[in-house]
């Protein structure tokens, strides 16, 4: 009994390969004590619980590896993308110096809060819902509390990752998230400069103004994104088609009247007609950007307060007894073709020779919408210069203007095409000013043909015979261009806020205690290839006797 004892022990020890290796322990297991065969079921039990348990075990393992795996992937995308948005920020590239330009740290951050915000914004707009989804306040960025989904949020990074770690070639702009060549997204005509403006897409998008915020006290002086209604996007487009209609090769000859004129070489070139989409599909929550025409169509609208019928009577002297409210279009393709404001004649140039009159620079964009677009600058000094040729005289201010509308188109990708105007009535005298007969005619074109382009016009420094003039130009002026004049502070330092809300600080000039230093030249501001004889420039007289006087 002692040595099958000592069988069956080394049995339960070693497990059941060693319990079945003699016969002598099959002779003891017939004893009453076990059997073989039920022992060696019952071991065989224990050995697939337990490779069953460790399959478990390895199975649940890989499991929670490939979810680290993938939580760590996405993690080190979102950090890989915020690198490469960071380096993007750190060393933002200026096409028009083509110089690496550097950005302070808190700018970056401030931006990158603020194109998230953009971001954000168009994805709401795309869906139709509400930007009271996010705020932005001073570059701050809130959003209301609401559960976040891991793996949406591992996608989202994932995706913006991979897009921010793909080459960058050419110049791109950002639109719902997706990138797209500005020459795609911005109806403009493409000019033969090497020198690019700063766009809405590539310039920073905060605020460049420090200081108190007085926008509040001109708000014609910036734009923001507008938001149309469901009856006005049907204007639009019935407005649209009324237009294509009436002039069917609406887009050839719009291609030939450009803001700042075809082949001008420069940045103020922008196309008219925006944008242009020969096969345009008009649906019910169509933007400006989709319709064609829709920016252009919708300054005309604003102008004439959205007529439900669009019989209107404007233009003011061609239709006062009414109208169809595309002739306002065909009236204006027909002055820029004729009229050119584009071009300089001699005269013109010794009109200007002081560089009483210039387009040059920005204001600062809106604060609740920065990344939307800025209004260019008109800056007049009507006191260093005395009126010789009436008609040169306000040729030179049409220049200036359609020069500005431009670069507004230009700076803000299609968007904005508006200016405000900087008068600086000091030594202005009853003798330097034009007669009133041409007042009238200039103001008649302005009307015209640049409706809802004129932002905000500041005066400074205006004399008893300025406002003596001013109160017989106001009566020619519809009401809301009147309401848009706005006289600056006398105070030094109440007109310095005043300037630097209005003016980005680049641009305030040193003659109202600016930094910049610039000097207009006539022979560098109009180009060699835009100028006629001025012969050619009084044609418009005899072939629009509309506008002559």
């Amino acid at each position: 009994m002692g040595p099958k004892r000592t069988s069956n022990f080394r049995n339960r020890k070693n497990g059941a390969a060693q319990s079945t290796i003699s016969p002598a322990a099959d002779s003891y297991s017939s004893d009453g004590r076990g059997s073989s065969t039920s022992t060696s079921t019952s071991n065989t039990s224990s050995i697939s619980r337990r490779r069953g348990k460790r399959q478990f075990t390895g199975s649940t393992a890989s499991l929670i590896v490939i979810v680290v795996v993938v939580v760590v992937v996405s993690m080190a995308i979102g950090i890989g993308r915020d690198r490469v948005m960071n380096r993007l920020h750190q060393v933002p590239f200026d096409e028009g110096t083509s110089q690496n330009v550097t950005v302070p740290r808190g700018q970056q951050q401030q931006q990158q809060r603020v194109q998230r915000a953009n971001r954000q914004h168009d994805r709401s707009l795309e869906t139709t819902a509400s930007f009271d989804n996010i705020i932005v306040d001073n570059g701050k960025v809130s959003r209301p509390n609401r559960p976040r989904r891991f793996w949406k949020n591992a996608k989202t990074s994932l995706i913006e990752g991979l897009r921010a770690s793909c080459p960058i070639s050419g110049h791109f702009a950002v639109n719902n998230n997706k990138a797209v060549t500005a020459t795609s997204a911005v109806p403009v005509v493409q000019t033969s400069s090497s020198v690019a403006p700063t766009t809405a897409a590539t310039r920073l998008e905060s605020p460049t103004t420090t200081g108190p915020d007085l926008s509040a006290e001109y708000p014609s002086a910036f734009s923001v994104n507008p938001h149309l209604t469901a009856s006005q996007r049907i204007l639009i487009q019935t407005m649209s088609r009324a237009v294509y209609e009436r002039i069917p090769d609406i887009h050839q000859l719009a291609g030939q009247v450009p803001w700042g004129g075809p082949n001008s070489g420069s940045a103020a070139t922008a196309a008219w007609w925006n944008p242009s989409l020969e096969h345009a599909h008009h649906y019910k929550h169509a933007s400006l950007d989709t319709m064609d025409g829709g920016y252009l169509l919708h300054s005309h609208l604003q102008i004439m307060k959205w007529p439900a019928d669009l019989k209107i009577r404007f233009p003011f002297r061609l239709c006062k007894d009414g109208c169809p409210a595309e002739v306002s279009i065909d009236h204006t393709l027909e002055w820029r073709s004729k009229f050119q404001p584009w071009m300089a004649t001699p005269s013109m140039m010794t009109e200007n020779r002081d560089g009483w009159v210039y387009a040059r620079g920005f204001s600062p964009p809106a604060r609740q919408d920065p990344h939307y677009g800025r209004h260019a600058l008109v800056w007049t000094r009507p006191g260093i210069h005395g009126t010789v040729d009436p008609l040169m005289f306000f040729r030179c201010i049409l220049h200036s203007v359609d020069r500005a509308v431009g670069l507004s188109l230009q700076d803000s990708g299609g968007r904005v095409g508006q200016f405000n105007v900087l008068v600086d009535g000091a030594g202005f005298e009853w003798t330097k000013a034009p007669g009133v007969k041409f007042i009238k005619q200039a103001v008649g074109m302005l009307q015209d043909h640049f409706p809802n382009r004129l932002g905000t016009v500041f005066m400074v420094n205006i004399s008893r015979t300025g406002e003596l003039l001013l109160s017989l130009v106001k009566p020619l002026l519809t009401k809301d261009v009147r309401d848009k004049i706005k006289i600056l502070s006398k105070d030094p330092e109440k007109r310095r806020a005043q300037l630097e809300t209005l003016v980005e600080r680049e641009y305030i000039p040193d003659w109202l205690d600016g930094s910049d230093t610039y000097r207009f030249d006539a022979d560098s501001y109009y180009f060699k290839h835009q100028r006629w004889s001025d012969d050619q420039g009084r044609e418009f007289m005899t072939t629009m006797p509309y506008h002559a006087i």
